[in-house]
């Protein structure tokens, strides 16, 4: 996929005891048609990586997403990309989160 860089935007967290809870807003341009997920244990570096927690697959995709399955007291890094107009986004802001 080629990157088009309308990444999703404004990025932010909240907990609750269950789940760490995510909330952006859509890119600024085109449409979208998936919100991807991705999750690092840890300070995201070349050795620890972040995985895709987290596809979604709705007509109209939408822009929160609860983790219930982070731990309590582990420091996670997530960021959410997109498909937009069939091209995979560049990164939202990365954000640091711990339940």
């Amino acid at each position: 996929a080629t990157a088009v860089g309308l990444a999703p935007n404004h990025l932010v967290w909240s907990r609750t005891n269950q789940a760490i809870i995510l909330n952006w807003d859509p890119p600024h341009a085109g449409t979208v048609t998936q919100y991807q997920v991705w999750r690092a244990t840890g300070v995201i570096t070349a050795t620890n990586l972040p995985v895709k927690i987290f596809s979604t697959n709705q007509t109209v995709p939408p822009t929160t997403y609860s983790d219930r399955t982070a731990q309590n007291n582990v420091l996670y890094q997530y960021f959410v990309t997109a498909t937009v107009s069939a091209k995979q986004s560049g990164p939202s802001n990365i954000v640091n989160a711990t339940k």
